[in-house]
């Protein structure tokens, strides 16, 4: 065979089988930062999320989430308590809810604390896509959007009301949109899982008859 129909046939190879060995790996990043202000300080927090952008519905779903405190000043003295869900609504009307919380409340004799500059985290909420009810039918893809809600209880440090034996609170709530991902379902549509290899074979096989005549025709006395 002439050398350069064989590199054009290695290559068409090569370009058929580049589609079964590719996979996407993207990820969804964001920060949201929240500033509470009244007249006993400011705090300041920042949620920090990170989850893949695309999923298969036979797989596991790991969301990772980050409470930084940034800020606790004047009488705001330590993070005590701290409940972190997530809200997942879908395209097509189905929700996942889930939650982990850090410390109690109402506030106790001795809390669990987390002084400005610390960090609650890194929390993994773990979703078993295979188990859920999300209605995705073969070679669907839906969207899913993700929503935190942070409810955060800090200590204030009120020498007056601790002598009157009344503990200072304040208990606040913030929430963010983080993003959006695609779930697909793992049962593929046939057709549409061999279309791409059908036509690349067809393709190959147009070019590489072509090719060949050319080889042929070339190749011929005159």
């Amino acid at each position: 065979m002439n050398p350069h129909l064989t590199f054009y046939y290695y290559l068409v190879v090569l370009l058929l089988a580049l589609p079964l060995t590719l996979t996407h790996a993207n990820a969804l990043n964001t920060e949201s930062t929240e500033i509470f202000l009244d007249s006993t300080g400011t705090s300041q927090y920042t949620l920090i999320l990170s989850s893949p952008d695309q999923l298969i519905t036979n797989s596991n779903w790991t969301i990772t989430a980050t409470l930084n405190i940034d800020r606790l000043e004047k009488q705001k003295t330590f993070l005590f308590y701290s409940r972190l869900e997530l809200i997942i609504e879908t395209s097509n009307g189905k929700t996942i809810t889930k939650a982990q919380s850090f410390g109690y409340y109402p506030l106790g004799n001795l809390p669990d604390r987390i002084y400005a500059g610390g960090y609650w985290g890194p929390l993994d909420f773990t979703i078993n896509l295979d188990e859920e009810d999300l209605g995705v039918n073969a070679g669907q893809t839906i969207d899913a959007t993700i929503y935190a809600k942070v409810d955060v209880a800090e200590f204030i440090d009120q020498p007056l009301r601790l002598e009157a034996n009344v503990l200072g609170v304040n208990y606040d709530t913030f929430r963010a949109t983080i993003g959006t991902v695609k779930i697909t379902s793992s049962d593929q549509n046939p057709l549409m899982t061999f279309l791409p290899i059908i036509i690349g074979g067809a393709t190959g096989v147009v070019v590489f008859t072509a090719l060949l005549i050319r080889d042929r025709y070339i190749g011929k006395p005159e």
